[in-house]
């Protein structure tokens, strides 16, 4: 769900998207897209959403018709949210491969078919450095370039990781599914810490960057923790 100018914009599994008045709750309008269950994006007045039918769709904001010529598909359902980088969308899924499209023609610019699992968690992206930072459900982390594609680095985890990782100043941090945080270095994806830090119970959650200095992170068991970037350190947040 995203809002602009007094519009909310709910993608659901009912296979519709909805516009609705943020002030009254009022439906303003209603399109069949097909299921979603990836967080729309909303960029300069375009909402690109991924379907489980495996569309890529960019619709124009005011009218929901599209905004390309063609359609960009593939054979897999695309799970993550998408992310704006250097004039592509980047976005993944079901069927293995992190894909970067044209935003403005929804043209194919590179797929990255590397992994051997889900691409769950939405990618983190750098902008000024032009890189993607992507984890996936065969418990890798995958720093690419965006404009190319191809892969830096690699770094193999423990477990896998369902949730997205995400760019604190120079540190990637990504959580597994056995509430270990990882922190690596975004350069060259060695550890930025001595060890991983454990966490209590697992998060589904991608965590939320606060500043370069510390990301929160929200667990299964509804517990939420400030992480320490430089550190590592969790400090425990009381949630009355």
């Amino acid at each position: 769900m995203v809002a602009e100018s007094g519009r909310v914009y709910a993608a659901s599994t009912d296979e519709n998207l909805y516009v609705i008045d943020a002030a009254t709750g009022e439906e303003l309008q209603r399109s069949s897209i097909g299921a979603v269950w990836a967080t729309p994006l909303l960029l300069d007045g375009t909402l690109y959403v991924g379907t489980m039918e495996g569309e890529l769709l960019a619709l124009d904001m005011e009218t929901l018709e599209s905004a390309w010529d063609l359609t960009f598909k593939i054979g897999a359902g695309l799970l993550t949210d998408p992310r704006a980088v250097n004039g592509s969308i980047i976005v993944g899924g079901l069927g293995g491969k992190l894909y970067a499209v044209n935003a403005e023609t929804g043209e194919e610019q590179w797929a990255f078919g590397g992994a051997s699992n889900w691409f769950w968690g939405p990618a983190a992206v750098d902008e000024e450095g032009g890189m993607v930072y992507a984890s996936n459900m065969d418990s890798n982390i995958y720093a690419l370039d965006a404009e190319t594609g191809e892969s830096a680095w690699e770094f193999d985890g423990e477990a896998l990781f369902r949730a997205g990782a995400v760019l604190a100043g120079d540190t990637v941090v990504a959580v597994d599914d056995d509430g270990f945080v990882w922190g690596l270095d975004s350069a060259t994806g060695e550890l930025a810490w001595n060890a991983a830090t454990e966490l209590d119970e697992s998060t589904f959650a991608t965590p939320l960057v606060l500043d370069e200095n510390a990301v929160l992170i929200v667990a299964r068991n509804g517990d939420v923790y400030t992480i320490d970037v430089e550190t590592g350190r969790p400090t425990p947040q009381g949630i009355n």
